[in-house]
């Protein structure tokens, strides 16, 4: 081939190249702004494949595709005929990828096909191709939903790369079964909803006939179900019964973890099959948090269904509880629809302006609700009048300021939508005694009057009702009152946790006289939250029936809350009931990563520890039954 003599390459093209990603990199207007121009000044050849993956995304980024595929295949071209042959693989496959990226890039469907087929033919003819580098390219996941024939042929190409991988060989049955998958998926969207229930099926069948020494578990089971079961309903049984029997063996916590998981996917086929008023009773089950701060909780499909079902006010209902509880980790979609239905003026729900009432509760919250709503540069206020009125206040940067303004414009107009609403109260009472508006005395008096109308038992109302009481009624007095009746694990560890918390702050304003009954009153209220969180995560793994943040089995073997309920047993000279404490928590330890295993090992140490100290003799036994 042709070489120009006075082409830039080597170090000084090496360098050219440094100076030009830099001034990128440093946003320099004017030096982008002339990239192209600098890029045309003067003849350039890369030497390197590392030099033609740089100069090629530098006249991508300048918007000359084709100078930029001129680079991969001149430049190209030449290190291959300076590349012994068995040592192309690699950067054949290289040039061939930037061909696809290129080609994907400016919609070009037949250099698409082309640089896909000349990526399987060098799968096919080269064994030393390192074929794990490439099997999980982003451009194969933009190009899968592409039309039907480049969708098929990129799967196809998928599934080469996987089996030309020696170290995959546990996984075969696995890779056929993704393979499968990949085509029901891409089938499906292009409506061969016949050819997509057969791949399906045949995704099904790679692991139902997958040999012994497959590496097959529950986790590829569900991983499957999740993906098929829009497409092949019917087939919600076969997901059903391996992962059980993958599975007979857990500890009964887990077994119960994995039956929520079922059960959402028994909601998504009765949705797939038409049956949405079944699929909404199936929620019931299906949203238990699986999540030890109650996010994984199925909202993404109950929460869409509701609306489907035009059941706007339980969707509004469910979307404020699901912000009330995970705040800034709210699912997008849940922002998402609220700020659709504020600016619905048919939609008069007092649940919206509810959910904006909540984001206020916290800075982080404000800002992630307000950036869920935002498409592109569009301002927040010009989305509708009501967002004009509830969001004018928000500036580049959400401040104390707007998240005042924010809670009361939205507080204005929930109540005008729903005079009395309890947890417009609610809200309410916390938000003006923090502001001054109102004294303690006030406060509790509402926040009690509202968590009654409202039957609100979660631990962040009983937190607030009981600060509000020790700052009218003082911290002993206060612990005189009956304690909290907390209806979930979740809630209870909480509560339990935000006294510790409280106690530190207050304990020294107690007269000395009264400190150590005041300190033995607050750890006695601590242990009752502690003793009803483990109750009510209990009752949930023997019967499958309780709270929907019941059902976490890491929730109650996480290390930092049983400690804190054990350690403060043991403090009160409780030792063999901490010792207990923590043999049960050992025994729901799902031990599935190291972190897991690491926690069970500090636990142990613990149980050793405290049974020595119940009994210094050495005679105890512990009383306590594992889970079967």
């Amino acid at each position: 081939m042709d070489i120009d003599d006075n082409a830039l390459t080597g170090v000084q093209l090496e360098q050219l190249l440094d100076r030009l990603e830099a001034d990128l990199e440093e946003g320099n207007s004017s030096e982008a702004a002339d990239l192209l121009a600098r890029l045309r000044a003067k003849p350039l050849r890369a030497d390197s494949l590392e030099t033609i993956d740089r100069l090629h995304t530098l006249w991508m980024r300048a918007g000359d595709p084709e100078a930029a595929l001129a680079v991969i295949n001149a430049d190209g071209a030449g290190m291959l005929e300076a590349t012994p042959h068995d040592a192309q693989a690699e950067l054949r496959m290289h040039l061939a990828l930037y061909r696809l990226q290129i080609a994907n890039h400016v919609n070009e469907e037949e250099s698409i096909q082309r640089a896909l087929a000349e990526m399987r033919a060098i799968v096919a003819e080269m064994p030393e191709l390192n074929a794990d580098r490439y099997r999980q390219l982003r451009v194969f996941d933009s190009l899968e939903v592409r039309k039907l024939g480049i969708a098929l042929e990129t799967i196809d190409l998928r599934h080469a790369l996987n089996g030309a991988i020696a170290g995959r060989a546990p996984f075969r049955a696995w890779d056929l079964a993704d393979y499968q998958r990949r085509r029901a998926w891409a089938l499906s969207r292009h409506d061969s909803n016949d050819e997509a229930r057969a791949a399906a099926g045949a995704a099904i069948l790679a692991l139902q006939t997958a040999d012994a020494e497959q590496d097959i578990d529950e986790n590829d089971w569900l991983r499957l179900g999740s993906a098929l079961i829009g497409i092949a309903p019917e087939r919600l049984a076969d997901f059903q019964q391996a992962a059980r029997a993958l599975t007979a063996q857990w500890s009964l916590p887990q077994r119960r973890e994995l039956e929520v998981r079922l059960s959402r996917l028994a909601a998504r086929a009765l949705y797939a099959q038409g049956d949405l008023p079944g699929a909404l009773d199936a929620c019931s089950a299906a949203r238990h948090s699986l999540s030890s701060n109650g996010s994984d909780d199925f909202i993404e499909y109950e929460l869409p269904w509701l609306m489907e079902a035009q059941r706007v006010d339980d969707a509004g209902r469910r979307a404020f509880l699901h912000i009330y509880q995970v705040e800034d980790e709210m699912w997008d979609g849940a922002a998402q629809l609220v700020h659709a239905r504020l600016a619905d003026a048919a939609d008069d729900s007092a649940w919206w302006p509810l959910c904006a009432m909540r984001a206020c509760n916290t800075e982080a919250t404000l800002a992630a609700f307000v950036s869920k709503a935002q498409e592109g540069e569009q301002a927040l206020r010009t989305l509708s009048p009501t967002h004009e009125a509830l969001f004018g206040a928000v500036g580049e940067q959400v401040d104390a300021q707007a998240l005042q303004a924010v809670f009361d414009a939205a507080r204005a107009l929930a109540e005008q939508r729903s005079p009395g609403h309890p947890w417009i109260a609610r809200l309410a009472a916390v938000n003006d005694g923090a502001a001054g508006r109102i004294d303690a005395t006030a406060q509790a008096a509402r926040l009690y009057a509202a968590a009654q109308e409202g039957g609100m038992q979660d631990n962040r109302t009983a937190y607030a009702l009981f600060e509000a009481r020790v700052q009218s009624l003082g911290v002993i007095q206060t612990l005189k009152l009956p304690a909290f009746s907390l209806p979930s694990g979740l809630w209870a560890y909480n509560f339990g946790v935000a006294l510790g918390d409280l106690l530190g702050e207050h304990l020294d304003r107690v007269p000395a006289e009264s400190r150590n009954e005041t300190y033995s009153d607050f750890i006695k209220l601590q242990i009752a939250a502690y003793e009803q969180g483990q109750a009510c995560l209990e009752r949930y793994f023997e019967s499958g029936a309780g709270h929907p943040y019941d059902a976490c089995a890491h929730l109650y073997s996480m290390l930092w809350m049983v400690s804190l309920a054990a350690d403060t047993l043991s403090g009160l000279q409780r030792h063999a009931e901490a010792a207990a404490l923590f043999e049960r928590a050992i025994a729901l330890n799902p031990r599935s990563n190291e972190y897991e295993l690491a926690d069970v090992k500090a636990m142990e140490e613990k149980v050793a520890l405290y049974r020595a100290q119940a009994n210094p003799a050495g005679k105890s036994k512990s009383w306590w039954q594992v889970w079967k």
